[in-house]
């Protein structure tokens, strides 16, 4: 793409550029107007491709701006690009309108932070995410202006409105450990604070720089040009030497259109189902799943989805997927073979088998029995969960650490009181617990003296034909390459670090989670395939043989779900994250899937697909 960038302009300078370049069809794309009102300069961003009717204003004075805003949006342009310096009296701007295809969009003017924020909050519930804004005003009083668009896409967003320097970094580190997450708008105001937009859309390699003088501007600009990026949006503050700049460069200003693919086999007549995870994914941005169907043993459908940049790694039906509360079914199927060992006997004491733990702090704790932990009958409730509270119990230790499950089983035993006495949780309440899942799979490492992943692929895995399973490390970066990419906005202190503040992603431990503690409850990975294949020997809910029920796990950045019907159909799904648009994504998902089958089930009896796969 052609393109051309000038720095700090006169008005006069910018008009000339403006006509000339425009009558080439070149565009403006990054517009900032800085220095004084007096004498308003310009850095501005031109770009030739091809799209709709556009028209730019400059040197608007406050006292007009309406009138020439309202001008335009009457003859059908929408806004695309506002700039302003002053303050709410007595302020210059620049804005960029364009005709075209936008849907739903709003701006304003003369915002404070609050508003600005609270404005911000609002268009993200109402489908809009932030396309332009700029900060302006006396040190003492900043003012915002800013412009919303459509979002059809649902890319997520976050936005720092205004930030000192030494807040930026850290906030530009965080944010950027996001999975695609990268910087899309960029804003100094008069006092020298940054703002700053993060999205997840993809515009390939880029590059962005903050607190620039002249000089670093430019040869960041030569550097950036020799690699074929070019700078998508500029902000700039001051004029001539005392000027600074905030840019991002990128290979283009458009972000990249997701692409289709489908990855497997299926039988014909379960073809709907594409069309169902298609619907489900382009309604949802969801850019991976897999779909799995199996009837006494036999593959019928087996098939990976994306939807996603040419970037993203890619699903393909080996791809393993977090299972989140999904991988206890893993742990019951180990309880239940120490059960057919003799080792162990359902009514067991939890404690005394892991030896070692004496005075508690509930006296009930020494009379949690094995099949009670399996039943979430323990006592304790989901409000009692220690699973994602982690670093806040490792930073009480002493020293402080990252956890280890006996450090959390040391925790809850000492420190945690039941709320039930094991076995009495009445109906009704949920006594839904994790930490009971964890102490499971310690107990199979005790009697067994191996690590809790090794006994389960060697006794149950292994056996059954299972070989696509595997742990979940918490903070691995990159990801193995038979690992699919998480998707998750929210970032807090790391679980693992625990004498660090820097924020993380929750899939890398923001959540309060240590996955490696956290195994027998919440951090088996592995494909929908392997979950409808182990479904057919076990009970997906509690232990035993294969019984009709389903199991959901959620966590951050993966959504898994398995079912055992009655009509001996097996079925799973496996998702790369939990934020869906719809709050009944999933339920409605589920109910498409499940209307299929019950009218294709009776015809599964003698079909079957080229390369299926079957369990033991």
């Amino acid at each position: 793409m052609n393109y051309y960038g000038y720095h700090d302009m006169s008005s006069a300078t910018y008009q000339n550029y403006f006509k000339t370049l425009g009558d080439q069809g070149f565009r403006v794309i990054s517009l900032s107007i800085h220095g004084d009102v007096t004498e308003p300069r310009y850095t501005a961003v031109w770009a030739q491709y091809n799209a709709g009717a556009w028209v730019g204003n400059h040197d608007v004075r406050i006292e007009n701006f309406q009138t020439i805003f309202d001008n335009h949006k009457n003859k059908g342009f929408t806004p695309m690009i506002v700039t302003a310096i002053g303050d709410l009296t007595d302020s210059v701007f620049g804005i960029i309108f364009e005709k075209g295809n936008f849907g739903s969009w709003k701006a304003k003017h003369g915002m404070s932070e609050t508003e600005f924020d609270n404005e911000n909050k609002s268009a993200l519930s109402s489908g809009l995410m932030l396309k332009s804004y700029t900060i302006y005003g006396k040190t003492s009083k900043k003012i915002f202006a800013a412009i919303w668009h459509q979002n059809p896409n649902w890319f997520k967003s976050h936005l720092y409105p205004y930030k000192n320097l030494s807040e930026y970094q850290p906030v530009f580190n965080a944010e950027t450990k996001l999975n695609l997450y990268r910087p899309s708008i960029v804003a100094i105001s008069p006092d020298k604070k940054y703002g700053v937009h993060f999205t997840d859309n993809v515009v390939g390699q880029w590059v962005s720089k903050h607190n620039l003088d002249k000089n670093q501007y430019q040869n960041l600009f030569n550097e950036c040009k020799n690699i074929g990026l070019i700078p998508i949006c500029v902000d700039a503050i001051g004029k001539g030497d005392s000027a600074r700049y905030s840019a991002i460069f990128a290979k283009s200003h458009i972000p990249e259109e997701k692409q289709w693919q489908v990855f497997g086999t299926g039988s014909t007549i379960l073809k709907k189902l594409d069309l169902i995870a298609e619907d489900f994914m382009r309604s949802n941005a969801v850019r991976a799943m897999q779909i799995s169907i199996s009837k006494n043993g036999h593959n019928y459908y087996n098939k990976a989805f994306n939807l996603s940049e040419s970037i993203y790694r890619k699903a393909n039906t080996y791809t393993r997927f977090l299972l989140a509360s999904c991988s206890k079914m893993f742990v019951c199927a180990c309880i239940e073979r120490l059960f057919d060992s003799g080792s162990l006997q359902r009514n067991d004491k939890v404690y005394a088998i892991l030896t070692g733990f004496s005075s508690p702090i509930d006296r009930r704790s020494d009379d949690i029995t094995i099949q009670q932990l399996i039943d979430m009958q323990s006592g304790y409730r989901r409000m009692d969960d220690c699973t994602y509270n982690m670093r806040t119990i490792g930073q009480n230790l002493s020293p402080k650490r990252t956890v280890s499950k006996l450090d959390l089983a040391n925790f809850m035993y000492k420190s945690v009181s039941l709320n039930y006495t094991p076995g009495s949780i009445p109906m009704g309440v949920d006594g839904y617990c994790n930490y009971n899942y964890v102490l499971l799979s310690m107990v199979v490492e005790k009697l067994t003296g191996q690590d809790y992943f090794t006994y389960l692929y060697n006794t149950i895995l292994k056996p059954d034909n299972i070989f696509d399973a595997k742990p979940w490390v918490t903070n691995k970066t990159p990801r193995d390459a038979d690992e699919i990419f998480q998707e998750d906005q929210y970032l807090h202190e790391s679980a693992i670090n625990v004498n660090n503040k820097d924020l993380v992603p929750d899939i890398y431990g923001g959540d309060g989670m240590v996955k490696e503690v956290a195994i027998g409850s919440c951090s088996i990975a592995s494909t929908a395939f392997a979950m409808t294949q182990f479904i057919r020997l076990h009970a997906v809910v509690g232990n035993g043989l294969r019984q009709v029920n389903e199991r959901t796990g959620s966590t951050p950045g993966a959504i898994a779900y398995a079912q055992s019907r009655a009509d001996d159909i097996d079925w799973a799904i496996t998702i790369n994250t939990r934020e869906f648009k719809n709050g009944n994504a999933l339920s409605s998902l589920k109910t498409s899937i499940n209307a299929v089958l019950d009218s294709k089930s009776s015809s599964l009896k003698t079909l079957r697909i080229p390369g299926g796969r079957t369990g033991r």
